[in-house]
């Protein structure tokens, strides 16, 4: 459980993570474990017709816990209109919050997409 997390967070340094478990109830750790497993688990039956909503999707394409060829193409299972901006960052989110010169540089696209 300790090794998910770390990953998942990734922590760096495990030992408040460690005392923090510690503390920690193994029904806590019990029901987190079946949550994480649930979520893996997961399937969205794929809808008769595709939503006209349009979907923007900005994800890493180095995930460690989301593929991204697989969420996309659930995505466009269920939207017709994808607009898709890959990054290319070691985890789903930014290491450090954007720049206006770089969100205007990277995202102006999805941005006017999105605003239109």
């Amino acid at each position: 459980m300790m090794r998910l997390l770390q990953m998942v967070g990734n922590i760096e340094n495990p030992h408040l993570l460690e005392r923090k478990l510690g503390t920690t109830s193994l029904s806590t750790i019990e029901v987190l474990t079946e949550e994480i497993a649930e979520i893996m688990r997961i399937e969205f039956p794929h809808p008769d017709q595709k939503f006209n909503t349009p979907c923007y999707l900005t994800m890493s394409v180095n995930d460690p816990l989301l593929d991204f060829q697989t969420t996309l193409n659930e995505l466009e299972y269920h939207f017709a209109n994808v607009y898709v901006t890959r990054l290319n960052f070691p985890f789903h989110q930014p290491p450090k919050p954007f720049t206006f010169n770089e969100l205007n540089r990277d995202f102006k696209e999805s941005a006017e997409k999105f605003l239109a």
